[in-house]
């Protein structure tokens, strides 16, 4: 349930990998954590794994319309707990030290990420461990250095992966394994493989039984889903959020948490930022 003018310490909007990493890491703190996501739980239902219905109906993917200017598009994207990761391939290499670097491309100046790869790392590292991720360390020469190896071994090649691979050496071409975040069990699930598939189980780690299911083991910490955020209010200032508006079964619901955490993703993040448009921030 979520009730009108509850208090929570902290509202997360979204449980994908972001909102379920922050809410994970917070959980421990004994603060009052409200996790709200706009989408439910995620069910296998008969023909879950129909590569028709899923690739060419799109049977997971959003009912939305969104614009490029004045040209409208479906978006490729999920609205479940655990977000888009639920459905994502399962691939999970690492940046190259040079992509944290500034780069010249032909378009002009990639500016050099505020911190280095060697910064991140030990947290490369952790990530690799929450996601069971498999991996083969030196497949790969571009791969950067690390501390310590993968957590599993890597995957061996479907059949048919194999065979390209064969004849792409015997060509002279070089290829290396994918870090991956499943095993090989995942064929026994699926008919093909990783993307757009959808993970009920534990066969591919998501943001779901990776993150969120930790976060979720600590009273303090609760998840409502089928909550969409639909604005963020300011102070009279302009400077600090004091309440949230949710459509949250047949009413909007008014939240006023102590701090708040958007997690929507890349898109509905700024979109609801847009939508939170007052006299003192009159573009969002």
């Amino acid at each position: 349930m979520l009730e009108n003018g509850s208090t929570p310490d902290v509202v997360i909007v979204g449980s994908g990998v972001g909102g379920a990493a922050f809410a994970r890491t917070i959980a421990s703190s004994n603060a009052s954590i409200l996790i709200l996501e706009r989408g439910g739980q995620l069910s296998t239902l008969e023909g879950v794994l129909d590569p028709r219905q899923i690739h060419r109906d799109g049977k997971y993917i959003a009912d939305e319309t969104w614009y490029e200017g004045n040209k409208p598009f479906g978006p490729w994207i999920y609205y479940y707990v655990g977000g888009n990761t639920k459905f994502f391939g399962a691939v999970t290499p690492r940046y190259r030290e040079s992509d944290f670097e500034e780069v010249e491309h032909a378009g002009g100046i990639s500016p050099a990420w505020p911190f280095s790869y060697a910064e991140l790392e030990p947290y490369y590292c952790q990530a690799e461990t929450l996601f069971r991720v498999h991996g083969s360390y030196g497949a790969d020469p571009c791969d950067p250095w690390r501390s310590k190896p993968y957590p599993y071994r890597r995957v061996p090649d479907e059949q048919s992966i194999g065979k390209v691979r064969e004849r792409l050496e015997k060509n002279g071409i070089k290829t290396h394994p994918t870090p991956l975040c499943s095993d090989e069990t995942w064929l026994d699930y699926a008919p093909i493989t990783w993307d757009s598939y959808p993970n009920t189980g534990d066969k591919k780690a998501d943001a779901e039984n990776a993150l969120l299911r930790d976060a979720l083991k600590h009273e303090n910490v609760k998840l409502v889903s089928n909550a969409k955020v639909l604005r963020l209010n300011a102070a009279k200032n302009g400077k600090e959020i004091t309440s949230l508006d949710v459509n949250y079964g047949d009413a909007i619901v008014t939240i006023k948490p102590k701090s708040v955490v958007v997690s929507a993703g890349a898109v509905n993040s700024a979109a609801l930022l847009l939508r939170s448009a007052d006299s003192q921030n009159p573009r969002g």
